[in-house]
C-alpha cells in the first residue's frame, strides 16, 4: 500500500533524525579533522601555488575555494588536481561545481578535463561552452540509461575529428558536431557508440574523400559546414539511411560477397556503417533531467556525503590556524630533538601540550559557523539537524579532546615517575625477580664450595690410610676404637 510505504519512510526518517541528535559527537571529529588538515595542507599548497593560484588558498578565500557540498576533502582536492594537470581555471566556481557534479555521479573527471582543455585551449570555446557540454553528457547518459563515461570517452576519441572539422569548416561546426554525436550515441545506445563515432569521423573528416562520400550519398555538401547541432545530426542520420538504402539492399544473397563489398568501396562506407543502417535507432525520445537536479538527487540520498561536507569544511577552517602556529611547531620539533634524557622529553612534551592547547581551543570556537551551513540546513529536516549537530559536536568534541589530552599527559607522566621510583628503590616486579635470582645463585655457590671442602678432607684421609702399613695384631676392647686401647703382643 502506498500509505504504508510512506509511513515507513517517515518512521525511518524520524529514527535517523533521533539517532543523529543522540550522536552529535560523531558529527565533528576534531582529532580526525586536525590529522586530515596536517596531511592535506602540503598537497593543497603544492596544487595551487605551483599553478600561480596562491590567492585561492589564502585565509580569506580558502573556505570559498573548497565550498562544494557533498564532497569530502580528498575528493575536492582530487578534482583540483585534475584541473591543474591540464591547466583549467581552478578559481572558476562553474568549473568547481561541474567537477563536483561529475564526482557525485561517479563520472570521469579526468576525461572531463581533457574535453574542456581541448575545447578551451585548442578549439577556442568559452568556459561556459565547456561547462554546458559537460552537463549535457551527464543529462544525455541519464536520459538514455547508461553511464556518462561512454560519452566522455567517445568525445575524447574524436578529438582529432573535431580539431580537423574546426580547421576546415570552422569551430562552430566542431561545436555542432560534438552535440550531434552526443545525441546520436544516446539514440543508438551505448553499445553502438563506436559505430556512431566511425560514421561521424568519416563523414566530417574534412577531406576530399569525405566530401565525395557525402555527395554520392545524396547529401548537400554545404551542410557539412553547418553550425547548428540539429542540422549536423540530421546530416549524419541522412548518411546512415542512404547507406542502408544503397548498400543494405544487396545483402542476404549468395553473390553479396561481391556486390556489398564493391558497393562499400564505391561509397566509402564500412561494415560498421552498414550495421548501423540496418540497426536503426534503439532509443526513443527520452525526458532529460538537468545535471544539477541529478546531483541534488544524489546529495539528498547520501547522508555520508553531507557528513563529508561537514568534516571537509571544518578541516579547511582549521588550516589557517595551523599555518599561523607553524613556527611553534618548528620550535617544538627542535626541542624534542634535544638530548635523550627522560626529564628533557617530559618537559618537551609538556611544552608541546601547552603550545597546542591554545590553538585547538581557538579552532573549536572559531570554526563553529562556516559558509555551507545554509546549504546543509536547506536539505530538509536531516540537513537542519546535521547543521546543528555540527555546531554542538564542534564544541563538545573540542572540549573532550583537550580534556582527554591533558588527562592522558598527566597520567603518562605519573606512571613513568612510578616506574623510575620503583626501579631506584627496588620495588618493581623486575627488581624483585632479579634479586631472588641473585640470592639463589649465591646460595648455590656457597653449597658447592662446602661440598668441595668436604671432598678434599675425605680425599686426604683416604690417602693417609693408603700410605700407613697395617701389622698382624689382635685387638682387645672396642674393635672400633682408633687407636685400640690395648695391644696383645
Amino acid at each position: 500500500m502506498p500509505e504504508d510505504s510512506e509511513t515507513e519512510k517517515k518512521t525511518l526518517s524520524q529514527k535517523l533524525t533521533k539517532g543523529l541528535r543522540k550522536n552529535v559527537m560523531a558529527t565533528v571529529n576534531l582529532t580526525a579533522a586536525v590529522t586530515q588538515a596536517f596531511k592535506s595542507q602540503g598537497d593543497i599548497a603544492k596544487t595551487f601555488i605551483s599553478t600561480g593560484n596562491k590567492n585561492a588558498i589564502s585565509v580569506g578565500n580558502l573556505t570559498k575555494t573548497f565550498s562544494t557540498v557533498g564532497l569530502s576533502l580528498n575528493e575536492t582536492l582530487s578534482n583540483f588536481k585534475d584541473m591543474q594537470k591540464l591547466g583549467l581555471d581552478m578559481t572558476s566556481k562553474g568549473n568547481r561545481d561541474l567537477f563536483a557534479r561529475y564526482t557525485l555521479l561517479g563520472a570521469s573527471t579526468q576525461g572531463l578535463s581533457k574535453i574542456m582543455a581541448m575545447n578551451e585551449q585548442t578549439l577556442g570555446f568559452s568556459n561556459q561552452r565547456s561547462e554546458a557540454l559537460g552537463d549535457s553528457l551527464l543529462e544525455t547518459a541519464a536520459a538514455n540509461g547508461f553511464h556518462s563515461d561512454v560519452l566522455v570517452d567517445a568525445l575524447n576519441s574524436l578529438a582529432q575529428t573535431f580539431i580537423r572539422a574546426s580547421a576546415v569548416y570552422g569551430k562552430e561546426t566542431s561545436k555542432a558536431l560534438q552535440d550531434a554525436t552526443t545525441n546520436l550515441i544516446g539514440r543508438y545506445g551505448a553499445g553502438n557508440a563506436d559505430l556512431v563515432k566511425e560514421m561521424t569521423s568519416t563523414l566530417f573528416a574534412g577531406t576530399a574523400k569525405s566530401t565525395k562520400m557525402a555527395s554520392m550519398l545524396g547529401i548537400d555538401i554545404s551542410k557539412l559546414a553547418t553550425q547548428d547541432s540539429a542540422e549536423a545530426q540530421a546530416v549524419i542520420e541522412q548518411a546512415i539511411a542512404a547507406i542502408g538504402n544503397k548498400i543494405g539492399g544487396a545483402a542476404g544473397e549468395g553473390s553479396s560477397g561481391f556486390t556489398v563489398s564493391k558497393l562499400m568501396e564505391v561509397f566509402g562506407a564500412t561494415p560498421g556503417m552498414v550495421a548501423l543502417a540496418n540497426l536503426g535507432p534503439v532509443m526513443g525520445e527520452a525526458a532529460v533531467t538537468s545535471a544539477e537536479t541529478l546531483a541534488d538527487q544524489k546529495r539528498a540520498n547520501d547522508l555520508q556525503g553531507v557528513l563529508n561536507t561537514i568534516m571537509k569544511d571544518f578541516t579547511i577552517g582549521i588550516m589557517p590556524v595551523l599555518g599561523s602556529v607553524s613556527f611553534l611547531l618548528q620550535g617544538m620539533s627542535f626541542v624534542l630533538s634535544l638530548g635523550n634524557g627522560f626529564l628533557v622529553k617530559i618537559l618537551a612534551g609538556i611544552t608541546a601540550g601547552f603550545l597546542l592547547a591554545a590553538p585547538l581551543v581557538a579552532i573549536s570556537k572559531a570554526n563553529l559557523v562556516w559558509n555551507k551551513l545554509s546549504a546543509i540546513s536547506s536539505m530538509g529536516v536531516a540537513g537542519k539537524i546535521l547543521a546543528g549537530a555540527m555546531i554542538v559536536g564542534a564544541l563538545v568534541g573540542a572540549g573532550v579532546a583537550i580534556a582527554s589530552s591533558a588527562k592522558n599527559t598527566g597520567e603518562d607522566i605519573l606512571e613513568e615517575n612510578k616506574k623510575q621510583t620503583a626501579a631506584i628503590t627496588g620495588e618493581s616486579a623486575t627488581s624483585r625477580i632479579l634479586s631472588n635470582i641473585s640470592r639463589s645463585m649465591i646460595q648455590s655457590n656457597l653449597f658447592n664450595e662446602q661440598i668441595l671442602l668436604n671432598s678434599q678432607e675425605h680425599l686426604e684421609v683416604v690417602v693417609d690410610a693408603a700410605n700407613t702399613p697395617v701389622e698382624g695384631t689382635t685387638q682387645v676392647g672396642n674393635l672400633y676404637e682408633n687407636p685400640p686401647s690395648q695391644l696383645i703382643k
